[in-house]
């Protein structure tokens, strides 16, 4: 049998573990944002994320495809919103060249099954809609336990 990774090179493979996609219409994100305020807000966002869609010309653009990036995450890892991982567990940022990151809390790595993760996040918001898709990949090693 061949192996494609050589035993030597597990440490730096990665493979596809999870996908996660999630679409929001803006209009719905925003009639709760406007009932609910602050309160919904300091929920769902964390507190860097809050200031950054509020420089926004249009904010709930912003806030829609953060909601959808934290969604498509949960969704990518297979679970849902709970314990193991709160809606403020996910921080979406831009890293120096604008590229949108995802910043996980420590908490959520004791439950992954994997190790040596990395994060890949696509977000977009256009006129109606906002859209997020993440990518998870992990290292070889972890899944085959091969070291």
């Amino acid at each position: 049998m061949h192996n494609f990774f050589p035993k030597e090179d597990l440490k730096t493979y990665q493979v596809m573990v999870g996908v996660g996609i999630d679409l929001l219409e803006i209009s719905r994100l925003q009639e709760k944002i406007q009932r609910h305020g602050s309160r919904f807000l300091d929920r769902i966002f964390t507190l860097q994320e809050q200031q950054y869609c509020r420089k926004k010309f249009n904010p709930y653009g912003h806030y829609a495809s953060r909601f959808c990036a934290k969604e498509a995450f949960v969704k990518a890892l297979g679970w849902g919103i709970s314990e193991r991982c709160s809606w403020l567990d996910i921080d979406v940022y831009h890293d120096e060249k604008g590229k949108p990151c995802l910043r996980i809390a420590e908490k959520v790595y004791k439950y992954l099954p994997w190790k040596g993760i990395s994060v890949h996040l696509s977000i977009s918001d256009e006129r109606r809609y906002a859209q997020a898709v993440v990518i998870v990949l992990a290292s070889v090693e972890s899944l085959t336990g091969i070291s």
